[in-house]
């Protein structure tokens, strides 16, 4: 990463915060990587215990654990095509905080 963050690379983290924080129920703007990680495993928990045929994107790389915990409930009644969109979202601005050295 660059020591210099841009006008731009701001828009984009606003953006994405934005976009997320609108769309997740528990979305936590002061620490966008943390709240992210948080929105995205939600999204692929549910999506992962679910039998129908959406799934977990192959692209969001989830592997699941041993042992699976109770899927957030906030997320329960989201249709699987909600999650995605939402996961994708959160996906964008996890590689925005990545990029900007924002996770940890």
């Amino acid at each position: 990463m660059s020591d210099t963050i841009t006008r731009s690379d701001l828009i984009d983290l606003a953006a994405n915060v934005a976009a997320v924080a609108h769309l997740a129920p528990d979305f936590d703007g002061a620490d966008p990587w943390g709240s992210t990680m948080g929105v995205w495993f939600a999204c692929a928990d549910h999506l992962y215990g679910r039998n129908d045929d959406v799934g977990v994107p192959d692209e969001w790389e989830f592997r699941p654990g041993l042992g699976l915990d109770d899927p957030d409930p906030l997320y329960a009644d989201f249709a699987s095509d909600y999650l995605v969109m939402l996961g994708n979202r959160a996906k964008a601005l996890a590689d925005t905080c990545e990029r900007l050295d924002l996770n940890y």
